[in-house]
């Protein structure tokens, strides 16, 4: 299974969700080595799978997490028990199943308001935990500093160049006058003016 993250959630908590979610239905033989699953904190998008696909969409929507399904200011708190309920449905899916053999072979995952009956049947998920992803902070770069040390590496690298030009224009020099001093005594050119 591959997990595409775009949420505050760390993966390896979703992955260990999504797993005993899979070996719940009896997915999880074909869930780890194909599935491909995009989670998402859409407002108002549903989440969806294909059918006898290789993907799902696992929306978890805008809400903060809690372990406990907490009400506050009518905004609705999101748990451990809907991701797992959600996963299952959306892996059964993927299985092959559409909403009316998923009633039939797995009554409790067919619709939402199943959930909302019988939520006890997925204590089993309370076992796990979803933590938020630990944000990295990059320390800032002094621009300035870099700037000047960039300017610093110029400076060298042409003073090296200048260094190389001003020899070899030295051994030109040299060979341009043992040349003129040849060619002055044989007659073929006039003395340079120096």
């Amino acid at each position: 299974m591959k997990i595409r993250n775009k949420t505050k959630y760390n993966t390896a908590d979703l992955k260990k969700i999504f797993l005993a979610s899979a070996r719940k239905v009896r997915t999880g033989k074909y869930i780890r080595k194909k599935l491909i699953v995009d989670v998402v904190n859409y407002q108002r998008r549903a989440s969806k799978a294909t059918y006898s696909g290789g993907w799902a969409l696992i929306n978890i929507g805008t809400f903060e997490y809690d372990k406990k399904n907490i009400w506050k200011k009518n905004r609705r708190v999101l748990n451990v028990r809907e991701i797992a309920w959600v996963a299952c449905h959306e892996f059964l899916h993927s299985k092959g199943l559409s909403h009316r053999r998923i009633n039939a072979r797995y009554p409790y995952f067919g619709h939402w308001s199943d959930f909302n009956a019988d939520e006890d049947r997925m204590a089993w998920a309370d076992k796990f935990e979803l933590r938020l992803k630990e944000v990295k902070i990059k320390p800032k770069k002094d621009l300035q500093m870099v700037r000047y040390q960039k300017v610093v590496a110029k400076v060298k690298e042409y003073t090296t160049k200048a260094k190389r030009v001003q020899n070899i224009l030295s051994k030109y020099k040299a060979k341009q006058r043992r040349y003129e001093k040849v060619l002055v005594l044989a007659g073929k050119i006039s003395q340079p003016k120096k």
